[in-house]
């Protein structure tokens, strides 16, 4: 087969896609909406049509060739297969020259004294992510997408987010994501010093408050951490609440 027409695999639920090589033609939106990462593309194609990609798992997604995008030389090779924005030849493709450098990122966690829900004491366990990525390729948030819903506990405070850094496999940090919490909706490239990332519970004490009568007078009362236990009694203006 020689040409894909248009709209030939369109949403299709297609994620893994292997293209035969002596393709030369992929038709307008082709493969779009489908659930495709990455697709390694033959040396026969020397054309893509618009929104061939389009809203799939990357968007764009990484397409692989044997040759180096980069090279002035291959610009004209490059645009028949990317497209040209101001054109409005897009295919929601972005090329990248194999290296055969793919590999997995590990995925850790600190929980600062947290610990992982009872029913699932084992959410946060070292892992790796679970397929291979090349130098620079986006890796997409459906590696983390297992504990976005997942939150530590801690006994006395509330769970507010993740920090997250990236780390070298000695334990340097590459990148300080800082007080930006971690956001699911957006993904994590692939680099070649990059070993793991690191996510840390970030917490917010929980100042649990009880209404007490002392010497006749009601008072709020802070309890429930060693802090808010250690502290004295007083009345707050404007906060007194009748008691039963």
């Amino acid at each position: 087969m020689t040409t894909l027409g248009i709209n030939a695999f369109a949403e299709n639920n297609i994620s893994n896609l292997t293209l035969g090589n002596g393709l030369q033609t992929i038709g307008d939106s082709a493969f779009m909406k489908n659930n495709i990462l990455r697709v390694t593309l033959p040396d026969s194609l020397t054309s893509v049509g618009k929104m061939a990609f389009f809203k799939n798992a990357n968007d764009p997604v990484i397409g692989i060739v044997s040759w180096d995008p980069a090279d002035p030389a291959n610009e004209a090779k490059k645009q028949a297969l990317e497209g040209v924005v101001v054109l409005g030849t897009k295919t929601h493709l972005q090329l990248q020259q194999a290296h055969n450098t793919a590999r997995k990122m590990g995925i850790k966690f600190d929980l600062d004294g947290g610990q992982a829900p009872t029913g699932n004491p084992t959410i946060f366990n070292d892992r790796e992510t679970t397929a291979e990525y090349e130098n620079g390729e986006m890796i997409p948030k459906t590696e983390f997408a297992f504990f976005k819903d997942v939150k530590p506990t801690k006994a006395g405070y509330m769970f507010t987010g993740w920090n997250y850094k990236l780390h070298k496999a000695d334990g340097t940090v590459i990148l300080d994501g800082g007080t930006d919490y971690w956001d699911f909706g957006f993904n994590s490239e692939q680099k070649p010093e990059l070993s793991y990332m690191m996510f840390t519970a970030d917490w917010e004490v929980v100042n649990l408050i009880r209404v007490e009568k002392i010497s006749g007078t009601e008072v709020e009362v802070e309890y429930g951490t060693p802090e808010a236990d250690a502290k004295t009694a007083l009345p707050q203006q404007g906060q007194i609440t009748d008691s039963a």
